[in-house]
């Protein structure tokens, strides 16, 4: 049984015995991969190791396969080796492909990275516009790295993912990014985006999103609001949830709905705190959350209604967040329940799984 890797050109594979191990192939991958390259284009030169300097021409430098490329190569295969080798065929392939554009991503950014290393280097080489144009090729190495992490995520030992989470408005995306200002409990993993907009939009937006960054290795859940309607998510398909499910971009327990909106999961001893700070009359704010709650109004419109104007939603989910963070209410027994708990750990315990 044979296994096959990327030809440096990636226009054609190579095959070679599946048996092999990872640190046997790794000498034919730097083979293929490893251009050979004059050293005196490379801003690195007057201090890398790998240099080889022309015999009775001590100014000039001989061409070699860039070492610190052929290092990379040698140091993840080594590093993956046992790992690899326990690989089924097709996975092998995928791992041999993750390491082929992380190769040329190293290729690409060192090249890119030695080009400044050197005073006027650029200048020296380039007219003007060129070198200025230079600047604008670190995009282009970004390519690479998205194709290595959009496979690295079928393959367990390489799966260090990150968490996508899609919030419905501004006030959930500042509320998440305020925890993790705070390095709150397992949300380094956690990265946010809102998918706010026209509701005639939602849909497409959302599942575009998805399969942008499940494409790029993420592991994406989301956040919606139901607005007191339980029926919205399910029956009604809100924001198409149902087809995003069946269309395996989301799995059901990938989905936390709030009840009402964020505002309304705020546990009130910490409304009534956040809102004494912002300078609202104490009376008037413990009155103002013991009223029933209005069918027609959200908790955010009463309070602005009976407590006249009252801090921006954005504001709000700042102090709030501050206050979960100072108080480590995760762990407090007393919010066990609570659904802005509940959200915060929806968030938490999707980051440990990965």
């Amino acid at each position: 049984m044979e296994v096959s890797y990327k030809s440096f050109d990636d226009l054609s594979r190579k095959y070679i015995d599946a048996e092999k191990t990872l640190n046997d192939i790794a000498p034919l991958l730097i083979d293929e991969w490893v251009p050979y390259f004059d050293c005196i284009k490379c801003g690195r030169n007057d201090y890398c190791k790998y240099t080889k300097k022309r015999l009775f021409y001590p100014d000039l430098f001989e061409e070699v396969k860039c070492g610190v490329v052929s290092s990379f190569i040698t140091g993840i295969s080594s590093l993956s080796n046992d790992d690899y080798n326990k690989l089924s065929t097709g996975h092998k392939e995928k791992f041999l492909d993750v390491l082929y554009y992380l190769t040329q991503y190293c290729i690409d950014s060192e090249s890119f990275i030695g080009s400044f290393q050197i005073a006027n280097f650029i200048p020296d080489l380039y007219d003007g516009t060129i070198g200025a144009n230079l600047i604008g090729m670190v995009s282009e190495t970004r390519g690479n790295l998205d194709k290595a992490c959009s496979i690295m995520q079928e393959i367990d030992f390489l799966s260090s993912k990150r968490i996508m989470l899609l919030v419905e408005g501004e006030s959930e995306l500042e509320f998440v990014k305020r925890l993790k200002a705070h390095s709150s409990f397992h949300l380094d993993k956690v990265e946010v985006k809102s998918y706010g907009g026209e509701s005639s939009k939602k849909y497409s937006v959302i599942r575009l999103l998805m399969n942008e960054f499940k494409s790029k290795g993420y592991k994406v859940i989301i956040q919606v609001d139901v607005d007191g309607n339980p029926n919205k998510l399910n029956e009604m398909n809100l924001w198409g949830m149902k087809d995003h499910v069946s269309n395996n971009l989301l799995e059901k327990n990938d989905i936390f709905a709030f009840s009402y909106d964020l505002e309304e999961a705020y546990p009130k001893e910490l409304l009534y705190e956040s809102l004494i700070e912002f300078g609202h009359n104490e009376d008037k704010v413990r009155k103002a959350l013991t009223n029933p709650q209005s069918t027609k109004n959200t908790l955010y419109k009463r309070l602005n209604e009976d407590l006249g104007r009252l801090p921006s939603k954005l504001e709000l989910a700042k102090s709030i967040a501050d206050l979960v963070s100072s108080y480590d209410l995760v762990f407090d027994k007393n919010f066990k329940g609570n659904e802005l708990i509940r959200f915060y750990e929806f968030i938490s315990n999707h980051s440990m799984k990965i």
